[in-house]
């Protein structure tokens, strides 16, 4: 039998109420749990996610801050002229202009260093200006680890030491580099350091680049912020980041709080704004997270792809392409880039990069992978199908438009490209090597001239390697003193008597020549030794010639030579320990002097004719030298460059160009001494033209010192001597 509600008793109603009610209580507490628990996760996960984000970013924001001190080091250290100023010149004046004064309000860094063999400080600047105390007491002693692994032999430069190191001023990313040549390794006697102090400033832009709100340094006992802790070389924590928990889960909640309180009804609405702050946090984590991704992968420049994302984008292209297809890389240089920063400073220079990586992106098609490795350094890699030539026509557009003018604020900038190309159809075949291949064919581009095009051969690495033993043995030529040196009569034009000497560096093995001085010569200036080498010759040719009374004696200078701030010094030296006459000494330089740094000359030519030293102007005629030229630097003589005197009967114009050069000289009132005199007839014409001086096989060829004694002096005394008799 059923019992209808009616037929309850008051008492029975109100108990099933009380069930009911407490039942929808029981209800209702459970949900509200339920959805209070789940709510606190997901403040709780969403917060958390945070958290760990901003802990891989605080280690994005350290990796981006070594990433860029790191190449900021490579590209200073790797500098030829860097190397040939601080590892073989000893030049402080030098690295104070181009790194210590810089540090002042360069944003790259703030403090330079170059440290000697000795471990003693070449320079040392902090803010633009000295450190005052020693280097132990503004640094922590996990510098010298940092130096002892820069002078590491294995250390290649995309792996140079990059530490966080205290000082006296803080705490201070530091970088270090053995001072190198690019594209060739020397000695690493001295090891240039770069450190950017990590100030508020540096802090406030890591915490906008990264996403760290109120990033500062304390230690980790004395806040209660999220950190991490920063080592220096050995390992140890020397200071700790701490920034704000955004708690991006706490704040929705807060934000929808009133809305949970205000009816039950709400609830629906309460979980859909939590899964909606739950999706706006994973999205913006996900996008901060593309974007530090973008950003470690990129050059900050020019947005191209850097070394680290040209790298990953290859591999990863590498997996898709297609059977039969061959890789193309292109390595681009600018010519000319260096003087634009000169003249008009790296702001103009950064707008000119940005420029150039527009016009490269403009000619290269979507799937090209294009990227700049630093500096004034750019690679594009493209695709080809197997057996085809490719490459070739890519390049040259790429040299065509980078010659066109550049319009920078105004200023109407030209510059070239010289490009290296290399073509691999070998699927294993990493872009590192392809890297190397291409630079070694960049290199051959630049010693044809520049602006010029050159595509890689296997015969380059074993030129290179064999380029590389020349060197090596140059280098212990030059150590042992093995150079000799010969000697060339400069007789007198009208009577054939002999009036100077010109001594000429021989490399002898066994008595006969070893290399030619026009191929051991370039690669002594290449390499570094010419100062060295230039030197002995002239020590040995300053003792040979003292011999022989009222001679000249004309030795022969690099243009390299007179870029040496020391070089005058250095040949006051020799002259005065020979008890050589200044007088009859004579230096010889070609037009080259006058390009590569015409203040320098001018001073170095002024010092030398100060001491009494004639300066003489060697291949006149077949360069560039102006009126003006030869006016500003004041030459105490003129040599007629062979090639003039050997195009006489080859052209009707050939006496005519020479007699027009040898007037223009008259007319400067300079002597003119003709080489390369091979006939009579070649003398007469010479002699008739103005020339007071002659030089040539006519006369003799180069010859050690016994033979001018033999040739020119004995027969005197012999002919002194029948005379008496």
């Amino acid at each position: 039998m059923s019992v209808t509600p009616s037929a309850l008793s008051p008492r029975a109603r109100r108990i099933r109420v009380a069930v009911v009610f407490v039942i929808l209580m029981a209800i209702i507490c459970l949900l509200s749990g339920l959805v209070a628990e789940a709510i606190t996760t997901l403040t709780r996960t969403a917060d958390a996610i945070d958290d760990k984000r901003s802990l891989k970013a605080a280690a994005a924001a350290q990796t981006s801050l070594r990433k860029q001190i790191g190449a900021t080091i490579r590209d200073n250290a790797y500098w030829d002229d860097a190397y040939r100023k601080i590892a073989i010149e000893g030049d402080a004046q030098w690295a104070a202009q181009t790194w210590g004064i810089a540090s002042r309000d360069y944003p790259l860094y703030d403090t330079a260093l170059v440290i000697g063999p000795d471990n003693a400080p070449l320079i040392a600047y902090h803010n633009g200006e000295p450190i005052r105390e020693s280097l132990a007491e503004f640094f922590d002693g996990s510098l010298f680890t940092l130096v002892v692994g820069a002078r590491a032999e294995n250390l290649k430069p995309d792996h140079v030491p990059v530490r966080f190191i205290r000082t006296k001023s803080g705490v201070a990313v530091v970088a270090g580099a053995p001072v190198q040549p690019k594209n060739e390794e020397g000695a690493r006697t001295h090891v240039l350091v770069l450190a950017k102090h990590m100030t508020n400033a540096v802090l406030l832009e890591m915490a906008k680049s990264h996403g760290l709100t109120g990033l500062h340094f304390a230690l980790p006992e004395k806040d209660e912020h999220l950190a991490t802790p920063i080592f220096n070389a050995r390992g140890r924590p020397i200071a700790y980041l701490h920034w704000d928990s955004l708690k991006p889960g706490t704040k929705s909640f807060e934000t929808i709080r009133p809305l949970v309180w205000s009816a039950a009804g709400g609830l629906a609405f309460f979980i859909a704004g939590i899964t909606i702050a739950a999706y706006v946090i994973i999205r913006n984590l996900a996008r901060d997270e593309a974007v530090a991704r973008h950003r470690s992968n990129h050059d900050p420049l020019t947005d191209l792809l850097n070394r680290a994302g040209l790298a990953s984008s290859f591999e990863s292209r590498r997996k898709t392409v297609a059977p039969g297809t061959e890789w193309v890389l292109h390595m681009i240089d600018l010519d000319g880039f260096k003087g634009v920063n000169d003249l008009w400073g790296h702001p103009v220079g950064d707008k000119l990069i940005k420029s150039v990586s527009e016009r490269i992106l403009n000619l290269t098609g979507p799937d090209a992978l294009v990227a700049r490795m630093g500096g004034d350094e750019f690679v594009v890699i493209e695709t080809a199908r197997m057996g085809e030539e490719a490459g070739a026509e890519t390049s040259e557009r790429i040299r065509e438009v980078l010659c066109q003018p550049f319009d920078i604020d105004g200023r109407i900038i030209e510059i070239g490209a010289s490009i290296g190309v290399v073509q691999s159809g070998d699927p294993a075949t990493s872009v590192l090597e392809l890297v190397r291949k291409a630079d070694l064919a960049l290199y051959r581009a630049k010693e044809a001239g520049r602006n010029a095009v050159v595509r890689y051969r296997d015969s380059f690495d074993l030129e290179r390697a064999q380029e590389a033993a020349l060197e090596g043995a140059l280098r212990k030529a030059v150590d042992r003193d093995e150079i000799d040196v010969y000697f060339q009569p400069l007789v007198d034009a009208r009577t054939g008597a002999l009036r100077g000497v010109e001594a000429l560096a021989r490399w002898l093995l066994n008595g006969k020549l070893a290399v030619s001085p026009d191929t051991f010569i370039p690669l002594a200036e290449r390499a570094g030794l010419i100062d060295a080498l230039g030197m002995q010759v002239m020590r040995k040719a300053l003792v040979a010639a003292r011999q022989w009374p009222n001679v000249t004696l004309s030795v022969n200078a690099s243009p390299v030579q007179f870029k040496n701030p020391y070089f005058v010094e250095q040949v006051r030296l020799a002259v005065t320990e020979a008890d050589f006459d200044p007088q009859r000494l004579t230096i010889e330089v070609t037009e080259g002097v006058m390009i590569t740094n015409p203040e320098q000359a001018q001073r170095a030519i002024h010092g030398l004719q100060q001491l009494g030293i004639k300066v003489a102007l060697d291949d006149f005629g077949n360069g560039f030298a102006s009126i003006g030229t030869l006016r500003r630097f004041r030459f105490d003589r003129l040599k007629i460059d062979r090639s003039l005197v050997s195009a006489l009967g080859e052209t009707e114009e050939g006496a005519e160009v020479l007699q027009s050069t040898i007037s223009l000289a008259n007319a400067l009132r300079i002597p003119v001494t003709a080489e390369g005199i091979e006939n009579e007839r070649q003398a007469m014409v010479v002699r008739t033209s103005g020339c007071d001086q002659l030089q040539g096989y006519l006369f003799s060829r180069p010859v050690p010192a016994e033979g001018i004694t033999r040739t020119y002096f004995d027969r005197e005394d012999e002919e002194v001597t029948a005379a008496s008799a």
